[in-house]
């Protein structure tokens, strides 16, 4: 676990006020087509080994792309395009002419961790990003005092951390941090305390995980500090642990807290009665650390800064239409031009020097919450983020392949053999579960098959450890006569489905 403490030096928060957050839409769009235009970021991706051959294929020249209409005739990359270019591609054949400051890893949640350049040209955008993003969860003219929390793998990657280092050296603003593990968590926290933080930044599993601990271990905390130091202070604190419920908000005094890496409104409930605090939520990756995805105070969906990206998105019908005949390309549609309440996969373009990203199908689906101006006064369009649109099964901070999870089912032969199965994603209280239903084959005691199976998931990376820290709910075996119908429009069967419960944490 990581902790950032920053106290800045006192300056004006970004308001709603700044001419960047209210021009009308229609200048938005075309500064964000100016910036495809003139960022280079067209010309970087001709010459990458990403992007190449695919280009060349397609007739792609980027003196051509004048317009929308042109740049949509650029192919979709994707996540396991990428990931298979990068396991091939030598640092410096990637990198190209570029000169290259660092390399980012992403924390390798499904699949092996890619490496991303960042260079020097990158390094004032990633940092203006992360400035933005924060002081969204500032109130004007406070310092940006935040307490920043990571987690170590396989949960996340902790690449955020740093870019959080180079913002406030970037502007010599005092830093202070201490780091440690998830098993030193509450030590660290009291340590934490004491610097008087403000703001949280953080995972939602992760802050919700705090308030658990602190629950928890209250009582006990007070009773060892009074018979450490036995004065009437101290043994009225201990007193009151035997009166009242102890939450996190009696011992620590957060305001706001940004969160991201997983969807924030399963968790706010939870969140709002621990530390009392304001959640604002936010998206991001490693490979798009330039762009700004956050949520205002009026909290009706993440606003995309459209001076940051070019966001589009692909329908679900179209997504059906791919399911139904792999060889489809589906159609996507700037976000701008998106109707509210549309649901599809988030297609992002970065204007990165070192490692752009174009037309990058994100593999999330999200749902389009306005495109009119915001209540806060802001014009740049709003989304939020339902789950995962892919093969890759989500629960929160552990993310997997669904095929790797058919290969450990399949893997089951000593008590049983599964014949069908699906798994139903929900959560129990606000932790992601795992809820499979099994039809056996060859049927034996139940509760040695049952064991059987939960062995097989432990085996998944990050399970067990995400189980054992309290992430995620311990899963559930059902074995049923049948398999319900699980096709969609399609006609293909679906082997995951997302429960209501899932995204509303009741």
């Amino acid at each position: 676990m990581k902790f950032l403490e920053s106290r800045p030096r006192r300056g004006r928060a970004r308001s709603a006020t700044d001419r960047s957050e209210t021009r009308p839409l229609p200048e938005l769009v075309a500064c964000c087509l100016d910036k495809l235009k003139n960022s280079g970021v067209l010309d970087h991706a001709l010459n990458s080994p990403i992007y190449h051959d695919s280009w060349q294929e397609a007739g792609i020249d980027p003196a051509q792309v004048r317009t929308y209409s042109d740049f949509i005739r650029i192919p979709f990359m994707t996540s396991g395009h990428l990931r298979a270019v990068l396991a091939d591609t030598a640092p410096a054949d990637l990198a190209g002419d570029t000169d290259v400051r660092f390399w980012i890893s992403t924390s390798g949640t499904t699949g092996k961790p890619k490496w991303i350049p960042v260079g020097e040209g990158d390094i004032a955008n990633i940092m203006a990003a992360a400035k933005r993003m924060l002081s969204m969860a500032a109130d004007p003219g406070e310092d940006l005092s935040f307490l920043a929390l990571g987690a170590p793998a396989p949960f996340a990657s902790e690449s955020w951390i740093y870019l959080a280092f180079a913002v406030f050296f970037r502007e010599n603003r005092a830093t202070n941090s201490a780091m440690f593990t998830l098993p030193e968590l509450m030590d660290a926290l009291y340590f934490a305390r004491k610097l008087k933080s403000r703001t949280m930044y953080a995972f939602p599993s992760i802050a919700v995980l705090i308030g658990e601990n602190v629950a928890q271990r209250a009582a006990g905390e007070a009773a060892l500090l009074f018979r450490k130091k036995k004065n009437l202070r101290n043994f009225l604190a201990m007193a009151a642990t035997r009166v009242i419920h102890v939450k996190a908000r009696h011992v620590f005094r957060f305001r706001k807290g940004l969160f991201a890496g997983e969807p924030v409104p399963p968790y706010a409930k939870a969140l709002k009665q621990s530390f009392n605090l304001e959640a604002f939520a936010a998206y991001g990756s490693t490979e798009s650390a330039h762009v700004a995805i956050i949520e205002c105070d009026r909290h009706q969906g993440m606003h995309v800064f459209l001076d940051t990206c070019l966001p589009e998105i692909i329908p679900e019908a179209e997504l059906e239409r791919e399911r139904d005949d792999p060889a489809y390309r589906p159609h996507a549609i700037p976000l701008w031009e998106a109707q509210h309440g549309l649901s599809g996969e988030l297609v992002l373009t970065t204007f990165a020097e070192a490692f752009p990203l174009v037309r990058h199908r994100i593999s999330d689906l999200v749902r389009v919450e306005g495109t009119t101006p915001c209540a806060c006064g802001r014009t740049h369009p709003r989304i939020s983020i339902l789950h995962r649109s892919d093969d890759i099964i989500s629960l929160g901070l552990i993310r997997f392949s669904i095929y790797l999870l058919k290969s450990k089912l399949e893997a089951v032969s000593i008590n049983g053999r599964i014949g069908q199965w699906r798994l139903r994603l929900t959560r129990e209280g606000v932790k992601p579960k795992m809820l499979l239903e099994v039809r056996s084959e060859r049927p034996a005691a139940e509760a040695a098959l049952r064991r059987e199976i939960l062995e097989r998931i432990d085996e998944i990376e990050g399970v067990r450890q995400a189980r054992e820290n309290g992430l995620i709910a311990a899963p559930e075996i059902r074995f049923v006569e049948e398999i319900s119908d699980t096709r969609g429009q399609s006609g293909k069967d679906r082997l995951v489905t997302y429960e209501p419960a899932y995204f509303s944490g009741d």
